[in-house]
């Protein structure tokens, strides 16, 4: 009898131990069901945004590449504009204001006060032509100044990016590598003693020579695409042919020298950079 009745008590411990576990293994099912069922939901609302940010990025792209067509237009039809000034505006102007003051100088009495009339009335729609071709021009992007530039004027010099890059690739494709960078080494030989020319005409007050040596670097620049070099000269050839902008003339000495020396010092990384000559290529 002890033997049956310790038997019926192993089994129902045994029983009740079963009946406790599956109550605790149901419960922990339920709550593994409950947190996959939050998982699930927490997936499908990822995927859900997943789905609308890949529309978004879809649309921003398709707005980037109408952008990018766009940019690329207004691009080339600034550059219309700049060769329709340059050629059929600027130049012509530039070779009327040269004959008006041969004109003035050879001729007499109201010949030549007309002359110098007609070439100071002329003079502001040149500069209006530079500033419209320098704007469209200089390609700016901030570099970092060195730091022993103390000079207001040279700093903000240091701070532009002055090369025509559009230009220079055009050059280098008409001219060949070679070419372009044998022009570039003569041009960077011979820029520097001009611009010092110049200065020092400027210094003296000799408004002549500073006219005529301003044109000359200007024409010396642009064929090595230094448009925004050229331009300014350009400008300050004009101001030179009216007397009362001729001492503010005279103060750019400074700013010419500084942009000269940037100028030469980007387009040599330009030509480091961009052009292959039989010598590297070796």
């Amino acid at each position: 009898m002890l033997w049956l009745a310790g038997t019926a008590l192993a089994l129902l411990v045994t029983l009740a131990t079963s009946c406790i576990l599956w109550q605790r293994l149901r419960q922990q099912a339920r709550t593994s069901a409950g947190r996959l069922e939050k998982l699930q939901s927490e997936r499908d609302t990822l995927d859900g945004q997943l789905r609308h940010y890949g529309r978004e990025i879809k649309e921003r792209d398709k707005k980037l590449s109408v952008a990018s067509r766009r940019i690329h237009e207004l691009q080339q039809g600034k550059s219309d504009l700049q060769a329709v000034i340059g050629h059929q505006l600027r130049r012509p102007l530039d070779n009327l204001s040269e004959t008006l003051q041969r004109l003035a100088i050879s001729a007499q009495g109201d010949s030549a006060t007309l002359a110098e009339r007609a070439r100071a009335q002329l003079q502001p729609i040149i500069r209006s032509l530079n500033q419209i071709q320098r704007l469209g021009q200089v390609e700016t992007v901030a570099i970092a100044a060195p730091p022993q530039a103390d000079n207001g004027a040279e700093a903000d010099v240091q701070s532009l990016r002055v090369l025509n890059l559009n230009a220079l690739e055009q050059k280098r494709d008409t001219l060949g590598h070679q070419t372009f960078a044998d022009l570039i080494n003569r041009r960077a030989a011979h820029l520097p003693k001009k611009i010092t020319e110049l200065t020092s005409a400027l210094t003296g007050r000799h408004w002549l020579d500073a006219e005529r040596l301003a044109l000359v670097v200007a024409a010396n620049a642009e064929e090595i695409a230094l448009d925004a070099i050229a331009g300014h000269l350009r400008n300050l050839s004009a101001q030179l042919g009216i007397d009362s902008e001729r001492e503010g003339c005279r103060q750019q000495r400074s700013e010419l020298l500084n942009l000269m020396r940037v100028s030469l010092q980007q387009l040599q990384d330009w030509k480091s950079k961009n052009l292959h000559t039989e010598w590297a290529l070796r």
